[in-house]
């Protein structure tokens, strides 16, 4: 059994009290405290923890596959990270191997499809990506990726080194000493990509594969025999494979993943009574 709390730095559970996000103004009617079934199955082929970008889309897949999900969120569904991300969508390809740089590149491609495809109102802009180069150490790096870049046809107009300093006032950062510039980027809502993602889940014809309970936290994981026994507050669940997409929450339900996923720094902060972003 894991999810006893045992380790310093151990993540606890989601705050039932969270502080305000601008890019929840506008939340889903649809999603706002929905149960799919009033209590909880007794078993599903897949418990997927955490309603964000990556269970979203994990259970997009999964259920598109054949399989039945059961998707558990402690708060309301997009609460956490994703949901209060100003959504920046920059596939990393100056500063990968090639392979990763084309796996980022398939997957900026994917989700710009899905958006032009199903007319997803995410407010999505492509509007290109830069990355400040601020000391020597990483001018250097930038120089040495570039040269290897140039190596792949299909990579090498993907990321662009610019030093000159009229470009870079240009691009806002006028006291780097050089930038990578990135024409494949965009910037969107990802709260309301993901709410897009799950409402069209539970709309589905065959709905009765995905299960959403909000509100439903996971408190600890249990291995019995060949299946995987969550338990939540609201009763338990059998299932044979568990997805964990519950980011800095993660170590909550599996203490060796303690201090390997750690929560974002606050960046900025805007008080407004107005609550414009």
């Amino acid at each position: 059994m894991t999810g006893v709390k045992v380790h310093k730095g151990q993540a606890g559970l989601p705050s039932a009290d969270s502080t305000h996000s601008i890019w929840h103004r506008e939340p889903s009617e649809t999603l706002l405290g929905h149960r799919t079934t009033a209590g909880l199955p007794h078993d599903a082929d897949v418990v997927v923890i955490g309603s964000g970008i990556t269970g979203a889309f994990a259970s997009r897949e999964l259920v598109g596959a054949g399989r039945s999900v059961l998707m558990l969120e402690a708060r309301e569904a997009c609460w956490g990270a994703t949901g209060r991300n100003g959504g920046h969508c920059q596939p990393g390809v100056w500063n990968n191997t090639p392979t990763v740089a084309r796996f980022e590149l398939a997957t900026f491609d994917m989700l710009n499809r899905l958006r032009v495809d199903n007319d997803i109102p995410c407010e999505w802009q492509t509007v290109g990506g830069v990355h400040p180069l601020l000391t020597e150490a990483e001018l250097g790096a930038a120089r040495r990726q570039m040269r290897r870049l140039e190596k792949c046809p299909d990579l090498r107009d993907k990321a662009v080194l610019m030093l000159d300093e009229a470009e870079l006032a240009e691009h806002r950062v006028p006291n780097a000493l050089g930038a990578v510039y990135q024409p494949v980027a965009a910037k969107l809502w990802p709260y309301k990509l993901v709410a897009w993602v799950l409402e069209q889940l539970l709309a589905a014809k065959g709905r009765r594969r995905f299960n959403l309970q909000t509100g439903t936290p996971a408190l600890h994981l249990q291995r019995a025999g060949p299946r995987w026994i969550v338990h939540t507050e609201r009763g338990q669940v059998a299932a044979r494979h568990v997805v964990l997409a519950a980011n800095a929450y993660t170590s909550f339900l599996m203490p060796r993943m303690t201090g390997l996923v750690m929560t974002g720094a606050l960046i900025a902060y805007i008080s407004s009574k107005h609550h414009h972003p």
